[in-house]
């Protein structure tokens, strides 16, 4: 068997480590953030969700202890980075419909799971509002400001998932994901910022605690919103002079 081949990294300046769930996600977002960003930013792509995972592994794990595996993944991954050299750890979720109440999960003869904008559609409807329950119970720690030793946790959401925001899908066929995400990011060549009034566009609140409890509320968790615009808002100083010009201008549209 092939040994995974290590990178060898040695970091100019300090690392932001974005965690994400899938190559797409990767692909959507890393080409743009990666040069809207003085600091220099690395992407860890997991494979799966990180707070909805129940398998073996997981499930007794809290989602700081999972983050934790992740990043000790990343360093043996990247030889040359250490511990010290992570500013701050980001993790990008889906929101998946999880804080939607129990009865706007409906029964449907097909297999496939189906979110719309009156519920979730599955066949397994036990399986759904458990797993909703086990994910919005997992988030809590990281959302209210846990963090992994000294290093800061920050966590995000694309709600009800990142095809959804980009590209209006919820249900995108899995196999359409990375070529979607690719051409997303090939929009933003040569202009990143406009990406960051893109993402502003589907925030409803400028405050990290506030985007929160609006996306918990009623069948929110299924919309077309992310508070992604409050992770520039919040990291503002380690942008680029052309991003901050957008992202102030966004924070002032806002109050206006």
């Amino acid at each position: 068997m092939a040994t995974k081949k290590k990178t060898k990294i040695k970091p100019k300046k300090k690392v932001f480590l974005l965690i994400v769930e899938g190559k797409s996600d990767e692909k959507a977002l890393k080409p743009i953030i990666s040069e809207l960003m003085n600091d220099q930013v690395l992407f860890k792509t997991v494979g799966c969700d990180l707070s909805s995972n129940d398998g073996k592994g997981y499930k007794n794990k809290t989602l700081v202890e999972l983050i934790k595996i992740e990043l000790t993944k990343f360093l043996l991954e990247n030889r040359g980075i250490t511990e010290k050299d992570i500013k701050k750890i980001v993790v990008i979720s889906d929101t998946d419909g999880c804080y939607i109440p129990d009865e706007a999960v409906f029964s449907s003869d097909k297999e496939e799971l189906r979110y719309e904008d009156e519920g979730i559609y599955t066949s397994d409807v036990e399986g759904i509002r458990k797993r909703n329950k086990f994910k919005s119970k997992k988030l809590e720690p990281v959302i209210k400001g846990e963090m992994l030793g000294d290093i800061p946790l920050e966590i995000y959401y694309f709600s009800c998932n990142l095809d959804h925001v980009i590209h209006g899908e919820r249900n995108m066929d899995s196999s359409k994901k990375v070529s979607s995400a690719e051409d997303f990011s090939d929009l933003y060549d040569g202009e990143e910022e406009k990406f960051v009034e893109f993402v502003d566009e589907f925030g409803v609140e400028k405050k990290f605690n506030d985007s929160w409890k609006f996306i918990k509320k009623d069948l929110n968790s299924l919309m077309r919103y992310s508070n992604m615009n409050v992770f520039f808002i919040n990291n503002l100083r380690y942008f680029n002079d052309v991003a901050k010009v957008v992202i102030e201008k966004c924070m002032r549209d806002s109050e206006s």
